[in-house]
């Protein structure tokens, strides 16, 4: 996933929206929450959360600006066909 406005949007701590090739995210750098939505078969297995945990990579300008593993203790998910 590429987006130009990823810099801008957590600098200024705004809402980015992001809706490409069946994924739709967005993301509130304020309020620090984030919704992802899969259509058109994006969803691939490797994306959801296993074992509790959900890793990340985040390039900006293709240089890593973020990696890690965030636990995710309660996880439930719903997958609608």
């Amino acid at each position: 996933m590429q987006c130009e406005d990823f810099e801008k949007a957590l600098e200024g701590k705004r809402v980015l929206d992001y809706d490409q090739g069946g994924l739709h995210l967005t993301v509130d750098f304020k309020q620090r929450t984030w919704a992802v939505k899969f259509k058109e078969g994006a969803m691939q297995a490797h994306f959801a959360p296993r074992w509790g945990a959900s890793r990340f990579r985040i390039l900006v300008g293709g240089v890593p600006w973020y990696q890690g593993e965030i636990p995710i203790p309660d996880f439930t998910s719903k997958i609608r066909l």
